[in-house]
């Protein structure tokens, strides 16, 4: 059996390589983009206790997946806090981390006062649907569908007052 725990990035700046690795490999690389954006894009992660922020986990104390919660995921997605670049090793996949990652980062959110997360999701729309996501709307600049959860429908933060 697995020793599973998520733990905040910014409490644990030690995965840092780690997460930026993984985050420019899946999602960044480009011709383009450079490491430098995304390390200066990740360092406002690292701020305990607020969103921005990501999430690492780890098996057995070495990390195998991370996710962020973001105010924005695309320029286009009006909807906020986001989920956005969930990632687990290829040898770690169907353990239950990416659920855990998206369980903890929903919790971060309802602690900084948002009853609904949001994501734009493409080929993975089934994933997150099959874990209690809802389409609510196509993404009218792009083939991407937002998708929310949990909870009733809202377009705002339950507090619009929280900084962020």
């Amino acid at each position: 059996m697995y020793s599973k725990l998520i733990v905040s990035l910014a409490e644990h700046p030690q995965y840092f390589d780690d997460v930026m690795e993984w985050c420019y490999r899946e999602f960044w690389e480009g011709p383009r983009t450079d490491s430098f954006e995304l390390k200066e894009f990740l360092s406002e992660h690292l701020k305990k206790n607020r969103i921005p922020c990501s999430l690492v986990a780890l098996c057995d104390g070495r990390p195998v997946g991370s996710v962020h919660l973001m105010e924005r995921e695309h320029d286009s997605n009006p909807f906020f806090p986001c989920l956005s670049g969930l990632y687990v090793l290829p040898g770690y996949r169907k353990l239950g981390f990416g659920s855990m990652l998206i369980e903890n980062a929903l919790e971060r959110a309802r602690i900084n006062g948002f009853s609904n997360v949001y994501l734009a999701a493409d080929e993975s729309i089934t994933y997150y649907v099959s874990r209690g996501w809802t389409v609510i709307a196509p993404n009218e600049q792009s083939e991407l569908y937002i998708i929310s959860r949990p909870g009733r429908m809202s377009f705002f933060p339950t507090n619009p007052n929280i900084l962020h």
